[in-house]
């Protein structure tokens, strides 16, 4: 497979009709293949991120696992995750509980509070509540307050 550093033409049109055209090629046979193949760089890409987010709505157990245990994984690949599971807060509190204590549990943790600020304010306070003390849970409390308070 081509690598999308080389599919970057510089021209918006060009760049998002060959982003589309890889997305055409991801089934959910390959997605999985597909994003595991690509480097750490492409796996952060717009295709990389379609491959990802394909292959959650799969096999959404197994692509997130593999991101819990992935200590490369960035905040935007997390941030896929979050938006996945933020919509069953059964699910996610499960997958929460079975995290380590690790800094990508904080990380996720906080990326999902954020995500949940549109959809559910109740887990947020649920999310806040598992995280660790210390900025960043303040940073989600504090943006959530304001949320609510209707200042943002």
């Amino acid at each position: 497979m081509v690598q999308w550093a080389h599919r970057q033409t510089g021209d918006a049109v060009t760049e998002a009709r060959l982003l589309a055209d890889l997305n055409s090629l991801l089934t959910d046979a390959n997605a999985r293949p597909i994003f595991l193949s690509l480097s750490p760089d492409e796996r952060d890409s717009p295709f990389g991120l379609a491959a990802l987010e394909h292959w959650l709505k799969v096999d959404q157990a197994a692509a997130a696992a593999w991101m819990a245990a992935e200590p490369a994984a960035t905040e935007r690949q997390t941030r896929a995750l979050a938006r996945q599971l933020v919509d069953d807060p059964a699910t996610l509190e499960a997958f929460c509980v079975r995290l380590p204590d690790t800094p990508w549990k904080q990380t996720f943790l906080f990326v999902a509070g954020l995500e949940a600020l549109t959809r559910n304010d109740a887990e947020v306070a649920v999310l806040a509540g598992q995280m660790n003390a210390g900025p960043a849970k303040i940073n989600l409390l504090q943006t959530a307050a304001n949320e609510w308070a209707g200042l943002q």
